[in-house]
């Protein structure tokens, strides 16, 4: 008869267990994310790619020329 040993692997964000937070994405160093967590880090950049004012870390590269045109 086997048991079943949960997983005591944990997002590295957050610090939800892989049973609660679903599958981690392993990243390099042994970090781990869930999706959650990439959707909370996505959202965080847009926020600040998009916020009014000077960029914080001085880089004026545009993610669109806002033109369509190829």
């Amino acid at each position: 008869m086997s048991q079943h040993t949960p997983s005591r692997r944990r997002c590295s964000f957050c610090g939800a267990p892989e049973h609660q937070a679903g599958p981690l994405r392993q990243g390099t160093g042994g970090a781990t994310i869930c999706d959650a967590c990439v959707v909370r880090l996505f959202a965080e950049l847009d926020r600040q790619a998009f916020a009014p004012g000077p960029n914080p870390k001085g880089n004026t590269a545009t993610l669109h020329s806002g033109s369509d045109d190829a």
